[in-house]
C-alpha cells in the first residue's frame, strides 16, 4: 500500500463538524479498503491534512468524494518516523 496525503481547506468549522468528517472518512475508507490513518488541523491556515493508505490515488479520491469531504489535491507522501535515539538514520 502506498500513502497518501489529502489537503483540503474547511474555512470557518467547528471542532464537532471535524469530528463528524473524521468520522465520515473513516467510514466510508474502511468500506472501500482503504485506510485512513490520521489528520492535522492547521486552525491559522484553515488547512486540513489527512493521512491515507491505499492502493491508488483513485481510492482515496473515491473516499473522500463519497464522504463528500472537499479536497484541492491528493498526493502520494513518504512517512518518516522520527529517529529512536542512538539511531542516525530516518525511520529505524
Amino acid at each position: 500500500m502506498t500513502t497518501f496525503l489529502v489537503e483540503r481547506r474547511l474555512p470557518g468549522l467547528s471542532r464537532e463538524h471535524l469530528a463528524m468528517v473524521q468520522r465520515s472518512l473513516h467510514a466510508v475508507a474502511g468500506a472501500a479498503a482503504v485506510s485512513y490513518r490520521h489528520s492535522l488541523w492547521v486552525p491559522a491556515q484553515e488547512r486540513c491534512l489527512c493521512v491515507f493508505e491505499a492502493d491508488s490515488v483513485d481510492a482515496v479520491k473515491r473516499v473522500n468524494d463519497t464522504a463528500q469531504v472537499p479536497f484541492f489535491a491528493v498526493t502520494d507522501a513518504l512517512h518518516l518516523a522520527a529517529p529512536r535515539s542512538g539511531s542516525a538514520e530516518p525511520g529505524r
